[in-house]
């Protein structure tokens, strides 16, 4: 096969703008998912933090209860009965220690991590702001959009010519029933509007998605 013969049922290439969509699309869901990540890293951190506390404060009391010890424990070592370099007292306070390092390191991660969600917030905001302006600049350029345009202001003439004539006429010189005709009516749910919105929204995730024609 030749090089770019195009096959039958290919989309269609992408314009410019379609191009600066996909690219936005992938950013914005790029950082949807990085802030995912970050927010679940936070809890587990949050949750070390509390399991953490939990052993610095039995660590605090299996040093207390040494401590209340010490004498007997002093007692036996003079006498033989226990070894004086195992003192409790000391593998307690170490244990302390270590329980407060442990606690320490997962604080400094926990915060770490809530000055990474409000980056990658940031991150998202801008995103978000660059995905709008990319589907603002798809719709904009669109053929469809122009011919949606060119349609209405087809209508549009046409109706402000029949308005035109209906005030020539006048309200007294029409049939019964017409008198309310310049009256603001409430008219049921069109067609026009959900599929434009429907097809809006789709380009938000879709760079390929096609507006109504």
């Amino acid at each position: 096969m030749k090089p770019n013969m195009k096959l039958v049922g290919d989309a269609p290439p992408r314009s410019p703008e379609r191009e600066q969509l996909a690219a936005a699309q992938e950013r914005h869901g790029a950082a949807t998912m990085q802030l995912v990540r970050i927010r679940a890293a936070h809890e587990r951190a949050a949750d070390t933090v509390y399991e953490a506390k939990d052993a610095v404060d039995k660590a605090i009391a299996t040093l207390d209860e040494a401590k209340a010890g010490e004498g007997s424990y002093l007692a036996a070592a003079a006498l033989g009965e226990a070894d004086a370099a195992l003192s409790p007292v000391k593998t307690a306070a170490a244990a302390v220690e270590q329980a407060n390092d442990q606690l320490g390191t997962a604080r400094h991660m926990r915060d770490a991590l809530e000055a990474e969600i409000k980056s990658a917030e940031r991150e998202l905001m801008w995103a978000k702001s660059k995905l709008d302006d990319a589907v603002n600049d798809a719709v904009r350029a669109d053929p469809a959009t122009a011919q949606l345009f060119a349609e209405f202001s087809k209508v549009e003439r046409r109706f402000m010519s029949l308005r035109q004539a209906m005030g020539v006429v006048g309200t007294s010189r029409l049939p019964q029933g017409c008198e309310f005709w310049d009256c603001q009516h409430s008219w049921p749910e069109l067609p026009g509007a959900p599929v434009w919105q429907a097809a809006i929204e789709a380009l938000r995730t879709d760079a390929d998605a096609p507006l109504p024609s």
